[in-house]
């Protein structure tokens, strides 16, 4: 037996389109797509995140981008707990009072709408196909915003279901950004709520998905961070103590195989100065002499990178 190599190694795809600082990039989905935008962000590129807040199954994710490119799509509003509510968003995105809700989510879909129209490289983390309708009109939910559960279906979506309602998106992004690229990932976060038999029920039926959608669409590929999660790093040493998300050591272990798909060559060699600068930048420095002199310093070095278009 060769012990020499104790893990799995998941093969890196190849993305045809090398990117850099001028890319701009979106990401939506579960809360694993958050924590790469915050990768992304970090380290200067123009980068959006969901508007909405985090969603885990893929139509409320795919009626999310529908409300950024058609603003007019109205949302449905609720009013649970003291609050409102709309069944679209997260459940962070509250108000005692419902107009200035709607102004707020407005505001966003219109900033977002703008972003999106400018986008290249769009990611689509997608985390659970367990999906909630509210009854009795059996309307899908993004979020049950801890209304009881008594309101609810529970249902596991088909492939077929998902891959419909792809279809329709993939027309309208096509139309609104003929040169979009989409990116699908499924979450390597466990949803344990429901037991691991229905959380890989659900994965497995995510990853069936999302390759369908790739052999169908010559502008949608897969990034496989279910699998270097689960399959390569293969240990609960790389998941907080609750068992389900993974640590920042995992994230960061995955944020460098994205750096080594999708990034150009020359973007990877700035990687190392951009984060030197954000470490002084987050230096708590001992007195005000030390701190000026570190900003003189972060200025002059943001100044020596002003070519790249990096987004401080």
């Amino acid at each position: 037996m060769n012990y020499s190599d104790f893990f799995t190694s998941v093969p890196s795809p190849t993305f045809a389109r090398p990117c850099d600082f001028s890319t701009h990039f979106g990401m939506v989905g579960s809360c694993f797509s958050q924590a790469i935008y915050h990768k992304f962000r970090r380290f200067g590129f123009n980068a959006w995140s969901s508007p909405f807040g985090t969603l885990y199954n893929p139509l409320s994710i795919f009626k999310e981008l529908r409300c950024l490119i058609h603003t007019d799509i109205p949302l449905s509003f609720y009013h649970y707990g003291g609050a409102y509510f709309a069944w679209e968003t997260a459940h962070t995105l509250t108000s005692k009072d419902q107009k200035q809700l709607a102004l707020s989510l407005n505001a966003l879909r219109e900033a977002h709408r703008e972003w999106f129209r400018s986008t290249d490289i769009l990611f689509i983390t997608v985390g659970s196909a367990w999906a909630y309708f509210l009854q009795p009109d059996n309307d899908l939910v993004a979020n049950c915003h801890k209304v009881p559960g008594s309101m609810f279906e529970k249902r596991l979506l088909s492939i077929e279901e998902m891959s419909l309602g792809f279809q329709a998106l993939h027309q309208e992004l096509l139309a609104f950004n003929p040169t979009l690229e989409t990116v699908l990932t499924v979450s390597p976060v466990r949803h344990i709520r429901e037991g691991l038999t229905a959380n890989n029920r659900s994965k497995a039926r995510l990853i069936e998905w999302s390759h369908t959608m790739v052999e169908k669409y010559p502008n949608v590929h897969y990034f496989p961070s279910y699998e270097i999660v689960v399959d390569e790093l293969r240990d609960y040493r790389f998941f907080e103590p609750d068992g389900v998300h993974p640590t920042a050591q995992a994230v960061q272990f995955v944020w460098d195989r994205v750096v080594e798909v999708f990034l150009s060559k020359d973007a990877q060699a700035l990687l190392d100065s951009i984060d030197s600068i954000r470490k002084m930048e987050e230096h708590h420095w001992g007195n005000s002499r030390d701190k000026h002199s570190a900003e003189k310093e972060i200025a002059l070095k943001k100044a020596a990178l002003g070519a790249y278009n990096i987004v401080w």
